[in-house]
């Protein structure tokens, strides 16, 4: 991977922001973290992603809110999304793919899964 991807990490657990920065680092793409929607928000407001992985259940603002925010901002248009959650209903799922999330992972974090999934989708929008 480039060195100039960069990445946004939002999710409340420290623990996913660590294990999910270390996974997308080994693949040589620049990490930001926010601990949750609102900061996330924040964070993207003044910076620029090529992707983004975020929890759906955060405090003041969830991921869901945080995407639908986040694609009326200049450039977030169709920047790839990855939902990375123990929320795995149905009809979490569907209202997700409506919002034009790419890829949703389930907890507990699978290292390979997830690296294999940002690789395909920075390719992806790399072609683009």
């Amino acid at each position: 991977m480039e060195a100039s991807l960069r990445a946004l990490v939002v999710d409340d657990s420290e623990f996913s922001r660590v294990l999910v920065r270390r996974c997308l680092e080994g693949l040589g793409i620049e990490v930001v973290v926010a601990e949750n929607g609102m900061k996330g928000i924040e964070v993207a407001s003044v910076s620029t992603f090529h992707v983004i992985l975020a929890d759906v259940n955060m405090p003041f603002v969830d991921g869901i809110e945080m995407l639908k925010t986040m694609r009326s901002l200049p450039g977030y248009e169709s920047v790839p999304f990855v939902v990375i959650t123990a929320e795995t209903s149905s009809e979490a799922v569907a209202g997700a793919n409506e919002l034009g999330i790419k890829a949703w992972m389930a907890k507990p974090i699978q290292p390979r899964m997830l690296a294999k999934a940002v690789e395909r989708l920075l390719a992806e929008r790399l072609l683009d």
